[in-house]
């Protein structure tokens, strides 16, 4: 079997003469720890955590085990709730605060799910929204403010958001949380925006609600929203998301259709009990993950400054934005990665696992150097070697004055 297996979807359109993989031309056959393997049996240290999915590496015993049990056990999917996914439940609900929580399958299906109530509940129909929430119809629907539409993306920007609250015909606001890139102050005062204009608030954590430590924004920033959603991390890679309700909205569902023939499989479930019993009785994963994190970012800088590649890194938790000058040079850094046995995320956005240690992080950073010096993208940039506010605004939507007012120290950091 060949690696130059042709997958739809697999290539995307790019302005340059790069191309863009959404998925890179080889083909997997197995993970363990922080590496990959593909069908040829070529080896390469895995940097994307299944895209933010896995926090404790490939084949992680303890999770492995329980779905192997899972499995073994009196069969793995129920037309009903088992006993699995009422302790799941249980502890989400104590862990972040929740009054009830709802399972679904995927991160699109939680936020869909997260939009459908606040319509309901609200009795209106406008949604303000930051951030990717997913390919369903209505994330699909959305147009950037001033342009109207019955879902309005108002860019992070809170003076846009405060304009629009002022119009009365919104049902919610939904946004995925950048805890690495705006800072605390700035999500208190989303949530006072909302509160005082009696909207309801859904916070998209798909990606940092468990990878920032079990409690959410609520433990992260001090701010409950109405709606928390949950899921990568919460299974180390399986297929589960939740609806966390902190205001008594999923009441508002009844009357309609949440769910789905295979959010009630039973594997899923036990593999997250075990995951939720490691992650809080084992606290020294997060710690982990932040040495690790900050051996990247300390190593990874030093070199991109040193080079003038054009470049930055910064993050949390394992959780690691490679901003670049160059729109192209991502594109031509993922496609080098492959020659020095490094798998690159299509994104930017690196993520570690606890199965990540220092050894692979010189790897990694060592690996990257000498894909860089391959990249004409790492030379050409207009900044002379800088990251401007420019390469934010284009990854994120975010303008100077944004970043100036809210950014955290990292960004602020990265373009000082």
């Amino acid at each position: 079997m060949a690696n130059n297996i042709h997958m739809a979807g697999s290539v995307e359109e790019s302005e340059s003469s790069v191309v863009r993989y959404k998925y890179l031309p080889v083909v997997l056959s197995r993970g363990q720890g922080p590496h990959l393997w593909d069908v040829a049996g070529n080896r390469y240290l895995d940097l994307t955590g299944s895209s933010g999915t896995n926090i404790l590496g490939h084949q992680e015993r303890r999770t492995t085990l329980a779905a192997i049990s899972a499995l073994a056990d009196g069969g793995f999917l129920f037309d009903g709730r088992s006993a699995d996914e009422l302790e799941v439940g249980e502890a989400l609900a104590r862990l972040y605060q929740a009054e009830e929580v709802q399972f679904f399958r995927t991160g699109s299906c939680a936020t869909s799910a997260a939009v459908k109530v606040m319509r309901i509940a609200s009795g209106k129909d406008r949604v303000l929204t930051s951030g990717y929430h997913g390919w369903h119809d209505w994330a699909a629907e959305q147009v950037d403010y001033p342009d109207e539409s019955r879902v309005i993306d108002f860019s992070y920007d809170l003076s846009v958001l405060r304009e629009l609250l002022k119009q009365g015909d919104v049902a919610g606001v939904i946004v995925t949380l950048l805890a690495h890139t705006l800072a605390p102050g700035y999500w208190r005062e989303l949530k006072e925006l909302t509160r005082s204009a009696g909207v309801f608030l859904a916070v998209d954590e798909i990606k940092t609600g468990v990878r920032y430590g079990l409690g959410g924004m609520t433990r992260s920033v001090g701010v409950t929203p109405d709606i928390t959603l949950l899921s990568k991390g919460l299974t180390n890679g399986m297929a589960l998301s939740a609806f966390a309700d902190h205001s008594g909205l999923l009441k508002f569902a009844a009357g309609t259709n949440l769910g789905g023939t295979y959010r009630t499989e039973r594997t899923p479930f036990a593999v997250a009990l075990a995951m939720l019993n490691l992650l809080e009785h084992e606290p020294d994963i997060f710690d982990h993950l932040t040495r690790m994190t900050d051996q990247f970012v300390r190593g990874m800088n030093a070199v991109l400054e040193e080079k003038g590649f054009g470049a930055a890194v910064f993050g949390r938790f394992g959780d690691l934005e490679f901003v670049c000058e160059s729109p192209s040079l991502w594109d031509e850094l993922r496609v080098e990665g492959l020659r020095v046995e490094l798998f690159l995320p299509d994104d930017g956005n690196i993520m570690l696992t606890a199965a990540h240690q220092p050894e692979h992080i010189d790897t990694a950073i060592e690996a990257l150097e000498s894909a860089l010096a391959r990249c004409a993208g790492a030379r050409t940039d207009s900044a002379g070697g800088r990251v401007t506010a420019t390469a934010f605004q284009r990854e994120y939507g975010l303008s100077s004055r944004q970043i100036e007012e809210w950014g955290t120290p990292e960004v602020q950091a990265v373009l000082h």
